[in-house]
């Protein structure tokens, strides 16, 4: 071998791998810095996932209702680290919630890169581009911000993206096998995360449309491969609906068949009162992204092959609706958090296709300041601390005493709080007050927790680590005290609501 075939065997095959898997690497560590910082899962909803494992072993199912496949997966890995003897089975089921989530999404990588360097020419000066969106696919602020809390939406991530790579390959060959490998991710996705769920969907219906419309020559090789796409949707839904979560199900069905109730209290009313977030910047950075790309799209429409453009054309304003200030703001946060996953393949067209250097270099700082600060400022300042402190875990390991029948029992807590309960104490949990009658009848005791100290931020006056503190229970005076420490008050409620029964 020649050295120039070396160099060229490096230079174009091993070396952009080996970049992307220190890229995964740097990924995998941060993540793993931040689960595994503190004996305590991370997060307000951390702790919600070894809950749902350890039901799962336990029983055979979840304990709450949800979408499965993430639990699945931590529960083979937490079956095998106690098959290995590494701890006890609380102790591996930890330990594999907080890896599964250290690791797993930074997949989310590899069809990233694929997808940017299936459109990228290589050998050109932009070659580089590929890998910067594989970077920012996993290192960009809301990437990291699904640590710990958002751990379905994060697994879903990397299924979404294997989908819509293998979908756009689907497209552009025609063949039954690609469009049943995007089949089979589009499956995953849908066993994953709602959200993921819902932005496949909104891809597939776009193209599907697109197709009918815009691409008269691909239609019915286009519209065959939706049709197949559609049957797993059905059946997919079908599944979650009767087996897992039907509640979800509805809401997914809601969001598309009635979306009023998603612009409720519009997000955009709160920043013309002046009530500043960083999310606004976020924000910004997407909606200028789609803008460039569809701007870009309309001028380049002629040039771009057909499977790329409709691919993009779904991306684009995709990205505008999930990062729109329109909707309310109980949905805006939720939904701008998924807004990357859209904005990446914009980002991936607008470097296969832009032409100005100056242009390319403003693309690329738009979206490296956030992600630089972000890993430089807000990570080492403390991006997920636990909703409770150690010294209060210990004390809450106490109230087991007191609970005779754990089974029977259901507490009432403050979100955050109420899956520690069920964690420590095994009972059923829930945040409302103002429980449905029935209720009453199902289980033996009502107990409410509040945390009098120690809520690392998560409790009164502690103001949270990204917005006002989530309330404590009210414990109703006639409420009979059983526990009452440095941390915590437990009480037993002593009757039932007024009026009670019906």
């Amino acid at each position: 071998m020649t050295v120039e075939m070396r160099v060229g065997f490096r230079g174009k095959s091993f070396c952009p791998w080996l970049l992307l898997a220190m890229i995964i690497g740097l990924a995998a560590a941060i993540r793993w810095r931040i689960n595994f910082g503190g004996a305590l899962m991370p997060g307000v909803n951390g702790p919600y996932y070894p809950v749902q494992v350890r039901a799962l072993l336990k029983t055979g199912q979840l304990g709450f209702p949800d979408f499965p496949l993430v639990f699945w997966l931590e529960a083979l890995v937490a079956r095998l680290l106690f098959a290995l003897k590494v701890g006890s089975l609380s102790d591996c089921i930890m330990w594999a919630s907080k890896g599964v989530d250290a690791l797993f999404p930074t997949l989310a990588a590899v069809p990233a890169y694929l997808l940017a360097r299936a459109w990228i020419v290589n050998g050109t000066r932009r070659s580089w581009s590929a890998l910067f969106v594989a970077a920012f696919s996993v290192l960009f602020p809301f990437a990291l911000f699904m640590i710990a809390d958002l751990q379905k939406n994060a697994v879903g991530a990397v299924w979404l993206f294997f989908y819509l790579y293998y979908l756009y390959q689907a497209l552009r060959q025609g063949s039954w096998r690609t469009f049943v490998i995007a089949g089979v991710f589009f499956v995953l996705t849908a066993l994953t995360h709602i959200g993921c769920f819902g932005i496949a969907i909104v891809f597939l219906l776009v193209v599907a449309v697109a197709s009918l419309l815009l691409e008269p020559t691909r239609r019915q090789m286009v519209l065959r491969g939706a049709g197949f796409l559609f049957l797993l949707l059905a059946a997919a839904t079908t599944v979650l609906y009767l087996f897992f979560d039907p509640a979800r199900v509805e809401r997914l069905l809601g969001v598309f068949l009635l979306p009023a109730e998603l612009f409720e209290k519009p997000l955009i009313f709160g920043l013309l009162r002046g009530q500043a977030s960083p999310d606004f910047i976020f924000l910004i950075i997407v909606h200028a992204l789609a803008l460039v790309g569809l701007v870009s799209l309309v001028r380049r429409w002629a040039t771009v092959e057909p499977a790329q453009r409709l691919l993009v054309l779904a991306a684009v304003p995709l990205s505008l609706l999930l990062a729109s200030p329109l909707f309310g703001q109980e949905w805006a946060i939720r939904l701008l958090i998924t807004s990357y996953i859209p904005t990446a393949v914009v980002l991936a067209f607008l470097f296969a296709h832009l032409q100005s250097r100056t242009a390319i270099g403003v693309v690329t700082a738009v979206t490296l300041f956030p992600m630089v600060l972000f890993m430089t400022v807000v990570i080492p300042k403390g991006l997920r601390p636990a909703g409770i402190s150690e010294a209060s875990y210990e004390e809450l390991q106490q109230l087991r005493s007191v609970i005779g029948q754990p089974k029977e029992t259901l507490i009432l807590a403050r979100h955050g709080l109420e899956w520690w309960a069920a964690w420590v104490l095994e009972t059923d949990v829930g945040q409302r007050p103002d429980l449905e009658p029935e209720v009453w009848d199902e289980y033996a005791e009502i107990l409410y927790l509040e945390q009098i100290a120690g809520s690392a931020g998560f409790g009164p006056g502690g103001g949270g680590p990204f917005g006002p503190p989530f309330p404590e229970v009210k414990i109703p005076p006639e409420a009979e005290i059983l526990f009452e420490g440095q941390y915590f008050r437990l009480a037993r409620a002593t009757q039932p609501p007024e009026g009670y029964p019906r």
